[in-house]
């Protein structure tokens, strides 16, 4: 018996919607280690929080030189240069969403250096939609939990192996959700 198939063009149209009525913030935690470190526990769906949240920052993606997105459509690519899950992805413009069928976003953040530092590993972030900063703190772009009124809408979980903070070397973190 076939199933059925969500259309390509509904997919992305669901990714561009999304998109357009969000902001987007991860939320690192998870500083403890998993049963297993190297084999982070599966998901199911029903996590409601992100363990031992430290820190919220803002989803920064260079989609071209200088230019900064709080998202970035891409599709798979075998030659893409992102790498997520095993699955290599690339960036698609705006503009060519719908004939690339670039229903995935991605999302992203730099963590510095000179941020959180009393945490040396991490291995949990979140998808936050809408946060809202406490007062004062409207104009950051990393916060601690403390630093927010409303955590917003809590949206997406990620585990992975632990990320080690190491002092002279910036963590990125991403996030890609498809549609």
């Amino acid at each position: 018996m076939s199933r059925a198939v969500v259309l390509n063009e509904k997919r992305v149209e669901r990714a561009e919607a999304f998109r357009d009525t969000h902001e987007f913030w991860l939320g690192l935690g998870k500083t403890t280690v998993w049963d297993y470190d190297m084999d982070p526990p599966d998901l199911t769906g029903d996590e409601i929080e992100v363990e031992e949240l430290f820190g919220y920052i803002i989803s920064k993606i260079e989609v071209e030189e200088g230019v900064f997105k709080n998202y970035a459509h891409v599709t798979r690519d075998s030659n893409g240069e992102i790498l997520y899950r095993d699955r290599k992805y690339r960036m698609v413009d705006d503009a060519d969403i719908y004939t690339e069928n670039a229903y995935h976003l991605l999302f992203q953040i730099t963590l510095p250096i000179d941020e959180f530092t009393d945490v040396d590993k991490y291995r949990q972030a979140g998808l936050f939609l809408n946060l809202q900063p406490a007062t004062g703190y409207e104009d950051e772009d990393i916060l601690a939990p403390n630093e927010v009124e409303d955590s917003g809408e809590f949206y997406a979980l990620s585990n992975f192996r632990p990320i080690e903070r190491i002092p002279d070397r910036f963590d990125r973190v991403m996030v890609i959700l498809s549609f």
